[in-house]
């Protein structure tokens, strides 16, 4: 499935490349390395990667440090930081996966566009069209919370909000606020110098930030979609199994490779039938039977290889997300509770841009957040579809042998195909969605008690 959103998750990667986040390091060249001054360029543009990744971590630090001793004086302060500072954290970890992992995630997207089945069009373009939508919706959800955060920042405040805040941050000037919350001690962060400082420092880790949670939540869901669309493809030839393959015209064809839709067109042959020699038309007829039985093996070995190419990719997928993918998943469940306890505690003292803003960002968490485990569960019923075309085709007119392989393929699409992450202790599902609505509800009783 050639330049489908591959090439759009290459392009994202590539900014990330040319702002200095990843793949920024040089091999110092020893017999010019004081003359070369492209040498000198590259290592320059190598601690400048350093300094980004620094000043991120230090940023983080400061935050969760604000937010941890001077936000927790007030409990709705406190969420509201707290959720700022997990978004941080999952930012932080996005950043690092993608510096990390960066040859992986080229290796995966350029087995996507080389590795995998352009054989039907139709369902080629059908799923482009569904990535690139997919990419667009992703987008769309951070830009909404980004900018319901930023007209809450510049929103002026009440002089009750005021004087909480001076309280609880110990602040000359609390209503000058940063986009991201920070804590520098001994400093006070709202005074002209300071506050224009740090307000310019701040952007740049902010956008890192952004644009790393971007490219690695958009890479699992666009492997994702591609996936779907190549097992879609492979149903069509699972169908097939125990039948004739014809062309349009009518001619009996043998696949060669059905990834490519590549084959060997054989005109309609009537001279068994007419040969009147009793021995010779056996004879006839046992020479195709063979070649009959040697097609079907390497016709399915052909499925199982398409199969196995998927798997190999789902495994790629996998293991890429496997370091980190409990602590992002603990975080956006954690995400999602404040954002409830937000909207349903204190929804009737709240302004209309900041209830607009805990809106979005509810909003936000909780679509990726299921269209995540949507996904997952999509890759299930793919299983679930070949399994349905299995007992679709005309496996009953194969032979014994490609009987008895077809039962071990069919006991493979019978293990579930969910995301699974660290040996299994996170299964991603609807179920598993379901599951984490129902924690973040009981969070929020459990707040609403402790209120009284």
């Amino acid at each position: 499935m050639a330049n489908i959103s591959p090439a759009s998750v290459r392009f994202i990667c590539d900014i990330l490349k040319r702002i200095g986040v990843v793949d920024f390091h040089v091999k110092p060249n020893r017999e010019s390395c004081f003359v070369n001054r492209e040498h000198w360029k590259a290592v320059l543009w190598q601690l400048f990667g350093y300094f980004q990744h620094v000043l991120a971590v230090l940023f983080l630090v400061s935050n969760v440090s604000s937010t941890l001793c001077r936000s927790s004086r007030h409990v709705p302060e406190f969420c509201q930081r707290l959720f700022e500072s997990c978004f941080g954290l999952i930012g932080l970890m996005c950043t690092q996966i993608a510096y990390h992992r960066y040859d992986e995630i080229k290796s995966l997207v350029h087995f996507m566009e080389t590795s995998l089945s352009n054989a039907n069009k139709e369902i080629a373009n059908k799923y482009k069209k569904k990535a690139n939508i997919t990419l667009f919706a992703f987008l769309l959800t951070l830009v909404f919370a980004s900018a319901a955060n930023l007209s809450d920042k510049l929103h002026p405040l009440s002089e009750k909000d005021i004087a909480e805040l001076k309280i609880i941050y110990g602040t000359q000037n609390p209503e000058r606020r940063h986009y991201v919350n920070v804590w520098i001690p001994y400093v006070d962060e709202t005074l002209p110098w300071h506050y224009a400082v740090i307000h310019a420092l701040e952007f740049w880790p902010t956008l890192i930030a952004g644009a790393s949670f971007y490219t690695i939540g958009v890479l699992v869901l666009t492997t994702i979609t591609v996936l779907e669309g190549q097992y879609t493809i492979l149903r069509t030839y699972v169908k097939k199994i125990g039948r004739q393959h014809t062309d349009i015209q009518g001619n009996t064809v043998y696949y060669t490779n059905i990834e490519r839709n590549k084959y060997i067109v054989e005109p309609i042959n009537k001279r068994t039938s007419s040969v009147k020699d009793a021995a010779l038309k056996a004879k006839l007829q046992q020479r195709d039977l063979q070649r009959h039985l040697v097609y079907e093996k390497l016709y399915f070995r052909q499925v199982l290889k398409f199969h196995q190419k998927l798997v190999i990719l789902q495994t790629k997928l996998i293991h890429l997300y496997n370091t980190g993918m409990f602590l992002i998943i603990s975080v956006c469940s954690l995400c999602l509770s404040l954002c409830l306890y937000q909207l349903t505690l204190s929804s009737g003292s709240l302004s209309k841009i900041t209830l607009y803003k805990y809106a979005m960002e509810f909003i936000g968490v909780t679509a990726d957040y299921f269209y995540l485990c949507y996904c997952s569960d999509t890759l299930d019923d793919c299983h679930a579809m070949l399994r349905r075309a299995i007992n679709q085709s005309a496996w009953h007119r194969c032979s014994n042998r490609a009987r008895r392989d077809l039962c071990i393929f069919l006991r493979r699409l019978q293990r579930p195909n969910h995301l699974k992450f660290n040996q299994g202790f996170i299964v991603l599902s609807k179920e598993f969605f379901v599951k984490v609505v129902k924690v973040s509800y009981s969070f929020v009783n459990f707040m609403r008690l402790m209120s009284k």
